[in-house]
Parts: structure tokens; C-alpha cells; sequence
């Protein structure tokens, strides 16, 4: 039986966590009898990615093996040599891009609300990496993603892309500008 999970669709909110954690029992059979098969890693990283749910951050996701998972998929694909590993490769690195910039998130959060204590989880997981720092590892994994065929993967490194944000910012305060200049928008106090 094959599980097909798309990130943009939302059938993973009426899956219910029993059903996926069967999923991740029969992955992990699958991975017991054949440990050298890399999308089984792949699968049961995006398992339990749908168990987890939007608070994913590193932290639980190292908990969860969800990490490790994704590094062994990585790894079992390198060097790539047919078309299936590059696919497994464009995912692996995609899952892992999405869980940094997760965490990258979480932990700016985190930052403006001290009154949380699990930014210190996350630092210590990441070696005292800052949240700019992580957000660039998700970068460089989004990258990977791309460069193996990843459209997800190719749509986040664009987005991320830190010249596109600035140039992004000089449009929007130009457009403001003009606005004003045409008094559409009010002037500037």
C-alpha cells in the first residue's frame, strides 16, 4: 500500500494520528527489513512530520528521529546515480529545509517572548546557532531540494532569496512614495 501525502492538499487533517501511526510502524518494519532503501527513511520522516504537526521545530524532530531519518535518505542517495534517488534527495532535503525554517521561526518567536523557555532547547540543539543562522541552513537545504528537482524546494529558496526581499523592500517604499507624491496615501507625519 502506497501513501500519497501532498503538501497542498489538506487530507493529513483528517487522518487520524492512529492511522499515521501505523504508517510510521510498518515504515519502520520496512526500514528493519531493508535498511538500505532510502525513501522508506524519506516516509517515515514525513509521517511523522503529519504527527507532529505546524509546531515541529529541530528540537522535536531530533526527538522523534525525524532528523536522523532524513539524513540517512540523504545519505543512502549520495552519489546519486538514477532518477528515483534524485526525487528521494529533492524531498529529503525539502522535509529538512522546512523543518529548519520552522525552528528559524520558533525561535524568533521565542526571542521576542521571553517569557517561553524553549528557545533554549532550540539553541542547544542547533549549537547555539541564531535564528538567522538556521534560517540559512533551511536556505542551503531548499537549495539542495531545487538543484535535485524539487518545485517546493525551488519556490522556498525564491522566496527566501534575501536579494528578492530587498528588492522587494525598495519596491514596496517606492510604491509608498509615489503614493504619497500623488496623494493617494497621506503624507508622512
Amino acid at each position: 500500500m502506497r501513501m500519497t501525502l501532498s503538501p497542498k492538499t489538506s487530507q493529513h487533517r483528517f487522518t487520524p494520528p492512529s492511522t499515521i501511526q501505523t504508517a510510521i510502524d510498518e515504515l519502520t518494519s520496512l526500514i528493519e527489513a531493508h535498511p538500505a532503501y532510502p525513501s522508506a527513511y524519506n516516509n517515515r520522516a514525513q509521517a511523522l512530520r503529519l504527527l507532529h504537526g505546524s509546531d515541529l521545530t529541530v528540537a522535536s524532530a531530533n526527538e522523534s528521529a525525524i532528523m536522523t531519518d532524513l539524513a540517512e535518505a540523504i545519505r543512502l542517495c549520495t552519489p546519486t546515480t538514477t532518477g528515483l534517488q534524485a526525487d528521494i534527495l529533492a524531498k529529503a532535503y525539502t522535509q529538512r529545509g522546512a523543518v529548519l525554517l520552522l525552528t528559524s521561526t520558533t525561535m524568533r518567536t521565542l526571542e521576542t517572548d521571553s517569557s517561553k523557555s524553549e528557545g533554549a532547547v532550540q539553541v542547544q540543539v542547533l549549537g547555539s546557532k541564531s535564528a538567522d543562522e538556521v534560517e540559512e541552513m533551511a536556505r542551503a537545504d531548499f537549495r539542495e531540494g531545487k538543484r535535485w528537482g524539487g518545485e517546493v524546494a525551488g519556490e522556498m529558496d525564491v522566496k527566501m532569496n534575501p536579494v528578492r526581499k530587498l528588492c522587494g523592500e525598495i519596491v514596496r517604499e517606492a510604491m509608498v512614495r509615489d503614493l504619497r507624491e500623488s496623494g493617494v496615501l497621506p503624507a508622512e507625519d
